[in-house]
């Protein structure tokens, strides 16, 4: 039996959407979860399709084949009843990283992780400045607060399919950041940059405060 699950301002472009999702669980019984390929829809926003292009995981290119991969996502997922259920479900104390934290107990389960061929939806993000930005900081906030109360859970989110470390100490994100900012500086996505920006005041804000309360 197989557990689906959408956002609710997810679009499916493809009304056979979940009987083909169905049908990949139903012939590969080595996969535990699988996703579907999040894409910039024609009918977005300039701004909305140049937040999706920029911002790393808000899109990719689809997969021709299953692959295994970190991209499998709450916003259109099947995973299997049974394995969910052993699992202990969704982590209800973390207030972020919950994706992450799922794919990761469903790897430890030995279960594959993947996302599959000719499943496509749109998962746009907000359609304002403010609304994205005010996002972004509350992200940084929340991953703040994970990175204090629940170290063991805080878990990377790669942006491409395959392996990858599973966890980076802090110390080390810490370093990389303004490197990466440089980087998409160079690659002109000045966008990413603003929203990195707001992410690490919003992460800042929320270190200071939640250290008071452990402190």
């Amino acid at each position: 039996m197989g557990m689906l699950t959408v956002d609710d301002d997810s679009s499916l472009p493809d009304a056979k959407t979940f009987s083909k999702m169905l049908k990949a669980m139903d012939e590969n019984p080595d996969i535990g979860m699988a996703g579907g390929n999040n894409t910039v829809p024609d009918w977005a926003t300039r701004f909305v399709k140049r937040v999706m292009v920029q911002v790393p995981r808000r899109s990719w290119q689809p997969v021709s084949e299953i692959m295994d991969s970190d991209l499998a996502e709450h916003p259109c997922l099947i995973m299997r009843t049974e394995l969910f259920r052993r699992v202990g479900g969704e982590n209800e104390v973390i207030p972020r990283g919950l994706d992450p934290y799922l794919r990761q107990v469903f790897r430890e389960a030995d279960t594959r992780v993947v996302v599959l061929p000719d499943i496509i939806y749109h998962h746009l993000p907000p359609e304002t400045w403010g609304g994205l930005l005010g996002q972004m900081y509350r992200n940084g906030y929340q991953a703040a607060f994970a990175n204090i109360h629940s170290p063991e859970w805080v878990i990377e989110t790669p942006a491409e399919h395959g392996e990858f470390t599973l966890r980076v100490p802090l110390w080390k994100r810490i370093v990389r950041f303004p490197l990466n900012m440089l980087k998409s500086l160079g690659q002109g996505k000045w966008l990413w940059v603003i929203c990195e920006t707001c992410y690490a005041w919003g992460f800042l804000r929320g270190w200071i405060k939640e250290k008071k309360y452990v402190g």
